[in-house]
Parts: structure tokens; C-alpha cells; sequence
């Protein structure tokens, strides 16, 4: 494996980063990471490779890319591109595809491991990934639609209980999205204890547009409630 993208206390990734201003701003704001949303159809924060090029080189934190069920080559195609400093992994893509990746990139691989809003239990599902060779398990709120089930960016919050026990058992950083606003991560970080936290819509003030106070608010309020 990578060497852990964790640092003490914790870690606070701005995610859904579209333009080079608020690459900037988060960066300014004191984020530990930026995410970059790549070639995801249908989200509103995706960007294509060209435009994600512009964002990437106007990064000064470390980059995070996130992708959802890209084939392999073309996910080698983009890491060899972007050069991150963690791909995330936010669809079905199996054990068996983080192993492949592993073998073939350098980077950090980071899998989303998405938690029903009603889960009675936590999957072992985790346990596949991280022998695969995933760094870092990020937990969020999945959501049942017609189009099937889909996570990220969303707004919903996830179960914070469930994800307090993968954060309890995993021998891996878990970092913790859904639904995580400047008033509420200060109670999710001291219910989950996550290595990180991760937020995207909830630091906006529309879609794909970051709201410099809202980012400099969660950010304090996620470090004072580290004790």
C-alpha cells in the first residue's frame, strides 16, 4: 500500500472542486485535500479531462479524483494525466478491479464504500478492498432511485453509528461524507471519529460553486471539534 494520506488529527477534503477560483479558495481556507469529480455523466460537478488538466494544475494541495465505474485503461489515462495523489473509487467497481488498479498505478486508491440510510448491518464487503490494496475507505449515504442506487454529492447524511464501527474495526483511515454541512460535522466528528471528512455540496452556495465562507467555516468547526 501507499503511505497513509492521514495526518493528526484530522484530515478535511473539499470535493466538487470545478473551477480554478475555488481551487483556490479551499486551498486558502486551509483543506488538506482537494477533490476533482471526472467524467461522471449526469453530475453536475463532472468535468471533463481537459477542463479537470486546468483545475489540476492550479492545485496547491494534494489532489484527489473521483470517478465512478471507469474502465481500467481509461482510468490509467487519467491518472497518468492528472498525476493525484489518490484516486477514488465511487461505483461498483469490485475487489478485483482495485487489485488490477493497484498493480498499475503509484497513487493513493481510495474506495467509497456506500452505506444504506437504513443498514441494519456493516458489510464485510470492506475487508475484499482493503486486501486488494485500498489506502483509505470513505463512507457515504446511499440512496435508492429509479435509476438505481447512487451515492455522492448528494446532501444526504449518512449512518453515523454504522460508520463509527467501520472506523472502530478497519485497519485503514475511514473518512467520513454525506450530508455534512459547517453546522453539523463538528457532532459527526465526534460521534464517528473518522480520520477525515470529506463535503462537497454541503460547502456550496450552488451547484458546483463553492461558498468561500461556508468552506472556512466547516474547516474551523471540524478542527474545534477534535479534542
Amino acid at each position: 500500500m501507499a503511505s497513509s494520506a492521514v495526518r493528526a488529527p484530522l484530515q478535511i477534503k473539499i470535493c466538487g472542486i470545478t473551477n480554478v477560483a475555488d481551487a483556490q479558495v479551499v486551498a486558502e481556507a486551509g483543506a488538506d485535500m482537494m477533490g476533482i469529480v471526472v467524467e461522471v455523466p449526469g453530475r453536475a460537478r463532472s468535468r471533463p479531462l481537459e477542463q479537470a488538466q486546468d483545475i489540476a494544475a492550479a492545485a496547491r494541495i494534494p489532489l484527489v479524483v473521483l470517478t465512478v465505474n471507469l474502465p481500467l485503461p481509461r482510468l490509467l489515462t487519467v491518472a497518468e494525466t492528472l498525476r493525484p495523489f489518490a484516486l477514488q473509487l465511487h461505483g461498483q467497481e469490485s475487489p478485483e478491479f482495485v487489485c488490477s488498479l493497484r498493480q498499475s498505478v503509484g497513487c493513493q486508491i481510495w474506495k467509497v464504500i456506500p452505506l444504506p440510510l437504513r443498514a441494519t448491518a456493516l458489510s464485510d464487503e470492506w475487508k475484499d478492498y482493503i486486501a486488494a490494496g485500498a489506502d483509505v475507505l470513505l463512507i457515504d449515504a446511499a440512496v435508492k432511485t429509479g435509476a438505481g442506487t447512487i451515492s455522492g454529492g448528494l446532501g444526504v447524511t449518512a449512518d453515523w453509528t454504522r460508520a463509527r464501527e467501520l472506523v472502530r474495526v478497519s485497519p485503514v483511515p475511514v473518512f467520513l461524507a454525506g450530508g455534512l454541512t459547517p453546522q453539523n460535522v463538528a457532532d459527526a466528528v465526534r460521534a464517528v471519529k473518522p480520520s477525515g471528512v470529506d463535503v462537497s455540496s454541503g460547502v456550496e452556495h450552488s451547484a458546483g460553486v463553492k461558498d468561500a465562507q461556508k468552506v472556512r467555516d466547516f474547516i474551523t468547526a471540524a478542527r474545534g471539534a477534535v479534542g
